[in-house]
């Protein structure tokens, strides 16, 4: 079906067409628009709901859906650090001192993962569960996140290969001194 924009007389109608079809194209949008907002601001994402149990005090709920996140892949020391507090504060000090190391690991000099880590375990935390057993290996250790070490050793790994082609570029003396002689 075609539509056709021309009047009785062959001239074109779009005026009154654009008129008439105004309203109508208005409501239609207007309708999309009222029922994907509504569609959408009933479906919470876990990561909403986990903040809003948390702001309510309400931490099994906040431990489940911070956990459904940990299970999708999520890696955010904000992330461990929330779940590792609800852990803590639904007195599960075990499973909060593993997420606040989570969460250490990934923000190294964090003072709000230190402090709740203090309170959990007072007991010498960085003695017991320490990567090295050398102290100031363990304080280099935890000098960079994990993610500025990666950076850092890719930059050794450039400047080791940028040596190693420096190096092995030009040919030794005794080459240089045979070649030298022969002509």
């Amino acid at each position: 079906m075609m539509l056709d924009l021309h009047g009785r007389d062959g001239r074109l109608r779009s005026r009154r067409f654009l008129r008439r079809s105004t309203p109508v194209a208005g409501a239609i949008a207007l309708a999309v628009l009222l029922w994907t907002s509504t569609a959408h601001g009933q479906d919470r994402t876990p990561q909403e709901a986990a903040a809003e149990a948390f702001a309510r005090s309400d931490w099994t709920t906040a431990i489940e859906n911070y956990r459904v996140l940990v299970e999708r892949g999520a890696v955010d020391a904000d992330l461990f650090y929330n779940l590792g507090t609800a852990y803590a504060q639904a007195g599960q000090s075990g499973r909060a001192t593993w997420m606040l190391l989570r969460a250490r690991r990934l923000a190294p000099r964090s003072k709000e993962i230190k402090a709740n880590l203090e309170v959990i375990a007072p007991e010498g935390l960085n003695s017991q569960m320490a990567v090295f057993p050398i102290f100031p290996l363990e304080a280099l250790y935890r000098l960079f996140s994990l993610n500025e070490w990666a950076i850092l050793a890719g930059a050794a790994t450039v400047m080791a290969g940028l040596l190693f082609a420096l190096v092995f570029s030009f040919p030794k003396g005794k080459r240089q001194r045979s070649s030298l002689r022969r002509a």
